[in-house]
């Protein structure tokens, strides 16, 4: 039986006792979180839709592409373009499905989903808006070099730009 020792409406922790193939006892720590989306959006200019915000698990500014939690009620597709224009502004066309993955299976229990978006046009001021972040438009073809130089350090981020490197 799952013992539940944190919940929050982002994620729940949990541990649970289950026995290994050899009989064992083991006690295993999941994170139960809602699935999760992040989109790639490109602009007409073939610039990539940045955003930039202080992440508090590594007390560090990460430059990333918008993502967020999937909302009770949403699609994925839906909960990546909110995303997209609550942290940006920007809105796209011709949302494409990249791939989902798992985040961390040995620890969570969700997806993360991306997409990539075309010809992303600012349609909303976003200056009032609580979340601190700051927006910046990068051309794609930098984008490598930014992984490989550590500046996009983001494991989901990095992911994201390889399936979309490898679609098919």
């Amino acid at each position: 039986m799952k013992k539940k020792y944190y919940s929050s409406p982002i994620v729940t922790l949990s541990e649970e006792n289950l026995k290994t193939k050899n009989n064992k006892s083991k006690n295993v720590v999941t994170l139960d979180a809602p699935d999760w989306v992040n989109i790639i959006p490109i602009t007409a200019f073939n610039e990539v839709v940045f955003v930039e915000q202080l992440r508090y698990g590594t007390g560090k500014v990460t430059l990333e592409i918008p993502g967020g939690m999937v909302d009770s009620g949403e699609t994925n597709q839906m909960a990546a373009e909110r995303e997209l224009l609550e942290e940006t502004g920007f809105q796209v066309e011709n949302v494409i499905e990249l791939g989902s993955l798992s985040p961390n299976p040995a620890l969570f229990t969700n997806k993360v989903t991306s997409y990539v978006g075309h010809s992303a046009k600012k349609n909303k001021d976003i200056s009032s808006n609580d979340k601190n972040i700051k927006v910046h438009l990068i051309p794609i073809k930098d984008v490598n070099l930014l992984i490989n130089n550590g500046e996009i350090d983001h494991a989901l981020v990095v992911a994201a730009f390889f399936l979309f490197r490898n679609r098919g």
